[in-house]
C-alpha cells in the first residue's frame, strides 16, 4: 500500500521535471530558430545593396530579420505567402522577394505580375498605419473632396470583397465615403457610407466581375476630410 500511496507524488515530481526541461529548452530552440536564417539573409541583403535595391518583400515568418535588413539600408515589406496575391508586389513596387523554407532571393517581373489574377482566398492590401497594434508605420492616407485615393488593379471574372478601414477625427463634420470600382472604364459598383470616429470593424463592399474582367480602377472619395488606415480586395 505504501508503494501505491507514493505513486501520485512520483508523477507530480516527474511533471515538475518535465516542465522545468520545457521552460529551459523552449527559449533555447526559439532563439536558434530566430537566428538560423541570419547568415543567408545577410548574404541576400548584400546582394540587394549591390543591385541598388532599397526594398524587399519579407515573409511574416521571418519578421525577426527586419532589424538586420534595416541596418543594411533595406526596407522590408512583410507579406503572407499563403494569402498574398502576386499583384501585391506590384502595388508596393517591390522588385525583389525573399522566399521562405529555405530562404532565397527572387527577382520579380512586375510587368507579368500586374496581370496575374487574384486566386480565391488571396488578396491585395495597402496598409498605411496599424494604430491599434503599434505606433503607425506612417500617417494614414488623408482623404478630402479634392484628393481621392485611386489605385489600378487587374481583376479577372469572379466574386470579390473590398474592405476599408476609414475614420474621421473629433470635432470635424461626419464625412460620407464613396467607393467606386470600374473595369475597363465602365462603372461596376458604387457604394456610400458614413465614416466613424473609430474603426471598430472594416466597412465591406462585395462585388462581382463578369468574365473576362480586365484592368480595374478603385476610387475612394470623401465629402470632407477623412483618413484611411488600410484597404483590401480579396477574391472569393
Amino acid at each position: 500500500m505504501r508503494h501505491f500511496r507514493r505513486r501520485p507524488f512520483l508523477l507530480w515530481d516527474l511533471s515538475l521535471v518535465a516542465g522545468a526541461i520545457f521552460v529551459v529548452a523552449y527559449p533555447t530552440v526559439r532563439v536558434f530558430k530566430l537566428r538560423e536564417h541570419r547568415p543567408s539573409v545577410a548574404r541576400m541583403a548584400s546582394a540587394l545593396v549591390e543591385q541598388q535595391a532599397d526594398r524587399v518583400a519579407l515573409p511574416h515568418s521571418m519578421r525577426p530579420e527586419v532589424p538586420q535588413l534595416l541596418r543594411k539600408g533595406i526596407t522590408p515589406v512583410l507579406y503572407d505567402p499563403t494569402r498574398t496575391a502576386s499583384q501585391q508586389f506590384v502595388l508596393l513596387n517591390v522588385t525583389y522577394r525573399i522566399e521562405p523554407n529555405p530562404p532565397s532571393l527572387t527577382r520579380l517581373d512586375l510587368k507579368l505580375l500586374r496581370t496575374t489574377p487574384i486566386s480565391p482566398g488571396q488578396s491585395i492590401r495597402e496598409e498605411f498605419s496599424r494604430p491599434f497594434i503599434y505606433s503607425p508605420i506612417q500617417p494614414s492616407f488623408k482623404l478630402t473632396s479634392e484628393t481621392p485615393l485611386e489605385r489600378s488593379v487587374f481583376l479577372s471574372g469572379g466574386r470579390y470583397e473590398l474592405t476599408l478601414e476609414v475614420f474621421f477625427k473629433k470635432n470635424k463634420p461626419q464625412p460620407t465615403i464613396s467607393v467606386l470600382v470600374s473595369v475597363g472604364g465602365a462603372p461596376l459598383v458604387y457604394d456610400e457610407f458614413d465614416a466613424r470616429r473609430v474603426v471598430y470593424a472594416p466597412a465591406w463592399v462585395p462585388f462581382e466581375v463578369l468574365p473576362p474582367g480586365g484592368d480595374a480602377t478603385l476610387t475612394i472619395t470623401s465629402s470632407s476630410t477623412a483618413y484611411i488606415h488600410a484597404w483590401e480586395i480579396e477574391a472569393k
